[in-house]
């Protein structure tokens, strides 16, 4: 897991290299174990690899360094810092470069040593041990089908010196994020938002996405962010710069719409030996690191299952677990049960009762952009300890919910299509909502309800609101719900929360629900494999593992008070904040109405978040 930035100068202006070291910096907690430089020069053909302050040893005394340059004013400036996980020689130093293909890349390739083995076979030779070098092998193979080919969680950017080309380069679903900003003079894409805000110095709030964040807590699910200027390079696409046509192409290379019920039927298919094949061998692949590796448990199905899968597979496993003070949200009791069967396992927990203001302002630095939940706090916690017991890699749940039908929209959903659907819409006011938001009202009607909603915003703000209709649902079957879970109402939010928070702590987190393999072979069987309450994942858990962590039918949301925040008079000094002049009287009926807490908590976070980047934005 690392970080980098990619600067394509189009006027070819003098940039200053001290600039470029200090967004560099910005990256440092994504990976401080080695700094790398490189520029590239399109009419002379010219690539020459920089070293930094913090470039390895072996690599260090190779290079120039970029103290010894004043300005680049080449066509293009690649940045990268690394956390080393798979092979940590200086052999895997990036930016790398192997005859005409240079790269930067930040992720994990988890099907590396099968291609590696493909492309040996195929005459092509190795210098180091790591899957970034398997990635430029694979390019000058295949080309952009490679890019198919990749089983991880990536984001990249590969120059073609030859065929004189750039690529952005995002995996399938997301998991690892490219930001980009662009104008006549320049385009800068970036592991993060800070170093482009750093750059460009311009923090513009897009209004829309600002309001899609109070009414509906979504956030990160197209290529809009909250701040105007900077764009996101949406899952499952690559972006391909041509230099002599200073032309841009967008590709959309996977998407998970195409495989939707495209796979088998029949009852004599066996699909619970074969999901927990597909599993298993998420898991395994997942677990290959030449680093200490851990997971998080929280006692759920979904972290359970991993911990259960990855016991098989290395010897040392160690868990990390966040403990709620309150009875009523503690799963320790679920911690404990899985640890004491398994034996063996190295545990631990950590708890929160109290959080200042300095180190919420950090955790939000670190995010980039506003949450909804103090549930963040809590993960961020967890990578933390990792980080001080020496855990480089963690395993974490994320995409189990979403994909096997761990929400409550699950629920509703198979309410409403069973043959009491419409008596279930009369006696259910949630079924009802969901009916009337996806189906039945007009959108101004839509829009007016959640205006009603944001009355604390001012009314020229309010103006700007419209529906995004990628909001709604267009039918009422579980492939609609997943799709949804996958790029809008949930995955995104939570793929950006765990990458900031493992990121921050220097430790690399992966998510083995989302392997590629595992995910099309779901996503082909949707009607077979996702059912309410995640029950099919369960029934695989229990008859391979036979806990009764895995019987389990209530479901404890990774829950931290809202109190923690929303009762501290440190904190409620920012819910008046309006420096921005968005909001009027009006904010303090959710000051006082109890039944606000979300939006109370938001209010405080989207205030804090604002103070902090516009000061970041004056004075870096």
């Amino acid at each position: 897991m690392c970080g980098f930035i990619c600067l394509i100068n189009k006027s070819k202006k003098k940039i200053d290299t001290s600039l470029i070291s200090e967004c560099n910096n910005l990256l440092r907690n994504r990976g401080p174990d080695d700094e790398g430089y490189l520029i590239y020069d399109i009419e002379k053909k010219y690539v020459e690899s920089i070293a930094g302050e913090e470039t390895v040893k072996e690599k260090k005394e190779k290079l120039y360094h970029i103290k010894y340059f004043k300005y680049f004013n080449d066509d293009v400036i690649l940045s990268h810092r690394r956390l080393s996980i798979i092979d940590i020689s200086s052999n895997a130093h990036q930016p790398m470069i192997s005859e005409n293909i240079c790269i930067v890349y930040n992720g994990e390739i988890y099907n590396y040593i099968d291609l590696k083995n493909e492309l040996v076979s195929s005459g092509y030779s190795f210098f180091s041990n790591s899957d970034t070098e398997v990635i430029l092998n694979a390019y000058k193979k295949y080309g952009e089908e490679c890019f198919e080919k990749f089983d991880g969680m990536f984001a990249f950017i590969l120059i073609d010196t030859k065929n004189d080309v750039l690529y952005v380069v995002r995996d399938h679903l997301g998991i690892k994020p490219i930001y980009m900003y662009e104008d006549k003079e320049i385009s800068i894409f970036s592991s993060e938002i800070k170093p482009i805000i750093r750059i460009i110095r311009k923090f513009n709030i897009n209004l829309n996405k600002m309001m899609e964040y109070f009414a509906f807590s979504v956030t990160d699910y197209d290529e809009d962010t909250m701040i105007s200027d900077i764009k996101m390079i949406e899952p499952g696409t690559y972006l391909m710069y041509n230099f002599g046509s200073k032309s841009t192409k967008r590709i959309n290379y996977w998407n998970a719409k195409e495989f939707i019920n495209n796979g088998e039927n029949g009852d004599k298919y066996d699909f619970e030996s074969v999901l927990f094949e597909h599993l298993y061998q998420s898991v395994s692949k997942q677990c290959v690191a030449d680093v200490k590796i851990g997971s998080c448990l929280s006692g759920g199905i979904d972290s359970s299952g991993i911990v259960f899968m990855m016991k098989n597979v290395v010897t040392d496993v160690n868990t990390v677990s966040f403990i709620a003070n309150s009875k009523d949200w503690s799963e320790e009791k679920y911690i404990d049960k899985v640890v004491n069967m398994l034996k063996g396992v190295n545990s631990y927990k950590v708890s929160i009762n109290d959080i200042g203001l300095e180190e919420f302002n950090k955790i939000i630095y670190f995010q980039e952009l506003p949450f909804n939940s103090p549930s963040i706090i809590a993960q961020y916690k967890v990578f933390e300890l990792a980080k001080s017991l020496g855990i480089k890699v963690m395993l974490d749940g994320q995409g189990a919910d979403e994909l096997f039908g761990g929400y409550k929209i699950y629920n509703d959903i198979s309410k409403l299509n069973n043959v009491k659907g419409l008596y279930n819409i009369l006696i259910d006011y949630d079924l009802l909502k969901i009916v009337l938001f996806n189906k039945i009202l007009p959108e101004r009607i839509i829009i007016q309800k959640f205006k009603n909603k944001m009355k604390f915003l001012n009314k020229d703000i309010l103006t700007y609101y419209k529906v995004n209709n990628m909001l709604r649902i267009n039918a009422f079957d579980f492939s609609e719900i997943v799709l949804n879970q996958l790029y809008i109402s949930s995955l995104p939010m939570l793929l950006r929360y765990e990458d900031r928070n493992s990121m921050a702590n220097s430790v690399e987190s992966r998510v083995p629900y989302l392997g590629k393999s595992l995910v099309e072979f779901v996503l082909r069987n949707v009607n077979n494999l996702v059912r309410p309450n995640k029950q099919l994942l369960k029934d695989v858990f229990y008859k391979n593992f036979q806990s009764d962590v895995f019987l389990r039918k209530d479901k404890i949301n990774f829950y931290l008070e809202y109190e923690l925040v929303n009762e501290k008079p440190e904190f409620l000094e920012f819910f008046n904040y309006n420096r921005h002049n968005y909001f009027n009287n009006k904010i303090y009926n959710v000051l006082n109405n109890s039944a606000s807490k979300e939006m109370k908590f938001k209010i405080i976070v989207f205030n804090l978040w604002h103070k902090i980047f516009e000061e970041f934005t004056k004075n870096g």
